[in-house]
């Protein structure tokens, strides 16, 4: 039973892992969203449509307000915009919700 349980969470944990990508460059759109809550952004190059984390605007990626690290997330993004640094970023792929971010030094 052990083990089945184990091969399951596995299993989820890839599956959520392919729905993931990361995408690196710079900020180039940092807005807050009508609604006043959320933040959504764009990174030079990086072009969707299909985004549903605000679907007032389903071209940008979302800040995840749940993450404990969001204002850590926020304060990157604004300082990235501000000076040019490129970041990179893990999203949900369905969503364009953010699952990861940093600083790109490798880009």
């Amino acid at each position: 039973m052990r083990s089945r349980v184990l091969m399951l969470v596995a299993m989820l944990l890839v599956c959520a892992q392919a729905h993931a990508e990361w995408h690196w460059g710079q900020v180039n759109a940092l807005f807050h969203g009508y609604d006043g809550q959320t933040i959504v952004f764009s990174l030079a190059g990086w072009t969707r449509t299909n985004c549903t984390c605000y679907s007032p605007w389903p071209t940008y990626m979302c800040l995840d307000r749940t993450r404990t690290s969001f204002s850590q997330d926020y304060a990157l993004l604004l300082a990235a915009r501000k000076t040019g640094q490129k970041v990179q970023v893990n999203i949900d792929e369905t969503s364009c919700k953010i699952i990861a971010i940093g600083e790109d030094d490798t880009h």
